[in-house]
């Protein structure tokens, strides 16, 4: 039969810190890199349709759509 061992460890707030930051990163960012070029490449491309006067509701549709918060699919 085997045994069962119990092991204690504590974490300090520096170990939780690195390790959220750590998910936080991998989750959004490295995962989401085409996403977030996408989203940068259409605000950029709406700054400049915005700077040249062009103020239609396509413009304003689009700027919400990509400032909206996006969830997981995950």
């Amino acid at each position: 039969m085997a045994s069962s061992h119990s092991f204690t460890v504590s974490y300090d707030r520096r170990i939780v810190r690195d390790a959220i930051r750590a998910f936080v990163l991998h989750r959004c960012f490295r995962e989401q890199k085409g996403l977030w070029l996408a989203e940068c490449g259409l605000l950029l491309f709406l700054g400049w349709r915005f700077a040249g006067g062009r103020h239609g509701w396509p413009e304003l549709v689009l700027l919400v759509l990509v400032l909206l918060p996006r969830s997981s699919s995950r």
